[in-house]
């Protein structure tokens, strides 16, 4: 289990250089940060600015960085106006202020801000799990609901990413979900139905093969979402199946047991999705 966590730096007084360095140590170090910053950045269509700045009011994204006064002063600069060297004094509250002064003036837009703050600065200082809340229990009901190809393609993009071998210096990191964690979460008689057969041949073919040749080792779930691809498993399925495999990665990822939204399953039970495919 991961630890669910922003970061706060070892030690007072450090130089903004040893400041960026413990930053990129611990994204590099920690896949749940790494998993939020992809996510944040592929999931932007359905989180407009405004909505990204309820969610993230700026005087909470000062007082995040209230340890990097490096990056409060760059966009205290950038944003407000203000010099160097007072925007390098300044507490987080006088900065965030000053850029919301500039917001209601409309000398910046909600897209300066957002652009003045890397998807890895959001994870490491700011999301803390406040962006996993909102993507389980609000984003992800959009794109379930739309169910079309820009969608489809977006829980591809998940799913890759949530399965994705990471390593940090010379340690391999564990991946947010395992093959068989994903596919332990699709219920296993829709993946007989809606799977194409023509890879679930090839399934058992290599299946039988690998027994052949080495009886003593298992066919992995690995090896059969490889033979049938991500893509293939998203066209197949209507997007709220998926909805157990996001679960399963908050949980893994330490956010939780609780279940994103739970008004997308019909009230009689059934489960929407493509017809079954010969």
């Amino acid at each position: 289990m991961l630890i669910n966590k922003t970061l706060s730096h070892s030690k007072k007084n450090l130089s903004d250089e040893e400041l960026a360095k413990e930053a990129a140590s611990f994204f590099g170090q920690n896949v749940y940060c790494q998993f939020q910053a992809e996510i944040f950045v592929e999931v932007r269509p359905w989180l407009p600015s405004q909505d990204l700045n309820r969610l993230f009011p700026v005087i909470d994204v000062m007082k995040a960085l209230s340890e990097r006064p490096d990056l409060r002063q760059a966009m205290a600069t950038t944003l407000a106006g203000t010099k160097p060297n007072r925007a390098r004094i300044q507490d987080p509250e006088k900065q965030a202020k000053d850029i919301d002064e500039s917001l209601a003036s409309k000398d910046i837009g909600l897209d300066d801000i957002e652009n003045a703050i890397t998807p890895q600065t959001w994870s490491v200082y700011i999301f803390g799990d406040k962006f996993w809340q909102a993507f389980s229990k609000e984003l992800l009901a959009k794109i379930v609901e739309a169910n079309g190809e820009k969608e489809k393609k977006f829980i591809s993009f998940f799913l890759d990413m949530a399965l994705k071998e990471r390593r940090y210096e010379t340690r391999e990191l564990k991946p947010v979900l395992t093959h068989l964690d994903v596919v332990e979460a699709i219920d296993g008689t829709l993946w007989q139905q809606r799977i194409p057969i023509d890879k679930r041949v090839e399934v058992d073919k290599a299946r039988r093969a690998q027994e052949r040749k080495n009886p003593r080792l298992p066919f992995t779930a690995k090896q059969e979402l490889t033979i049938v691809g991500i893509k293939t498993v998203v066209d197949s399925f209507d997007l709220t199946d998926f909805v157990d495999v996001v679960r399963a990665a908050g949980n893994a990822l330490g956010f939780g047991e609780e279940e994103p939204f739970a008004d997308l399953t019909p009230a009689d039970g059934a489960t929407k999705g493509p017809s079954p495919k010969a």
